[in-house]
């Protein structure tokens, strides 16, 4: 028996087990089945026992017109998750909206001076200016119904600053290459382990 297959017949089971709905969503993705896989991704906060990470008392953009509106973007898990989803608000900025995101204190500079579609980086413990509407960041695949096909995929989309470019340009050999690799995701569903 498949994992879906797995998966589904717990939900069936038991419809509010909330690890096995993020494990399904999961599946999707590593399956590429975006849409599915994008929503039964929103049960993460259930599975961890976690609350949605919510800041004051903006609503929750669901995709509605955000020209000329302010949107609040939540940093809400690793370094890497945030790396790699930032490029979807280069998305909300395009649509003609003022993007600020509450990031990781870590990684403040580097998108304040590398991500120019982002308006404002802010980490916790900064005031926090007044906005429309706010999302956790990885919940805007959801929202703007991300596909294999719509991926934010415009390289780079995070740039280095210029006078550090300058700066180690001299120092480094052009002979010398750096990989980055983040590790995968393991999770755990009735005694099943796959990794993704």
């Amino acid at each position: 028996m498949k994992l879906v297959e797995i998966l589904l017949k717990v939900i069936e089971m038991q419809p509010e087990n909330a690890q096995a709905h993020f494990s399904l969503g999961l599946s999707y993705l590593a399956l590429g089945d975006f849409m599915r896989g994008w929503l039964e991704y929103e049960w993460r906060w259930d599975a961890y026992g976690e609350k949605k990470k919510i800041v004051g008392n903006a609503p929750l953009w669901e995709g509605q017109d955000i020209r000329g509106l302010r949107i609040l973007l939540t940093a809400e898990q690793g370094l890497g998750d945030s790396f790699q989803f930032i490029r979807y608000a280069k998305v909300l900025h395009e649509a003609g909206a003022t993007v600020v995101f509450l990031a990781q204190k870590p990684l403040k500079t580097l998108l304040q001076s590398g991500c120019d579609y982002i308006d404002q980086v802010v980490t916790p413990g900064d005031s926090l200016p007044i906005v429309d509407y706010q999302l956790p960041l990885m919940s805007l695949p959801l929202v703007l119904h991300t596909g294999l096909d719509s991926v934010p995929a415009e390289i780079p989309y995070i740039n280095a600053q210029e006078q550090l470019v300058e700066y180690w340009k001299p120092r480094l050999s052009d002979k010398i290459n750096i990989g980055i690799c983040w590790n995968g995701i393991v999770f755990i569903v009735r005694n099943i382990c796959v990794k993704w």
